[in-house]
């Protein structure tokens, strides 16, 4: 299930993906799995990714990573980070 929270958030910053990953210090690929719901972050990686977006409220952390973006995965299983 794509995060569509997420991208939304990127795209109100103007930032692109590869921006993300460079103030987050992760690859590209990583950013982009997290967006389309193919891996979950570890929590220090989401904070400092809702910190990269400007995102300063925990209602709006927990509309980024909700429980039901992180428990739909597609293929059923956890999540890990990729890096």
């Amino acid at each position: 299930m794509k995060n569509t929270e997420l991208k939304t958030a990127r795209e109100k910053t103007g930032l692109t993906q590869v921006k993300v990953a460079e103030k987050v210090g992760i690859t590209e690929v990583s950013y982009q799995n997290y967006e389309a719901g193919e891996r979950i972050p570890r929590a220090d990686i989401a904070i400092a990714i809702a910190e990269a977006l400007g995102i300063k409220s925990y209602k709006q952390f927990k509309q980024l990573f909700s429980a039901e973006t992180l428990d739909n995965k597609l293929d059923g299983s956890p999540g890990k980070d990729h890096i």
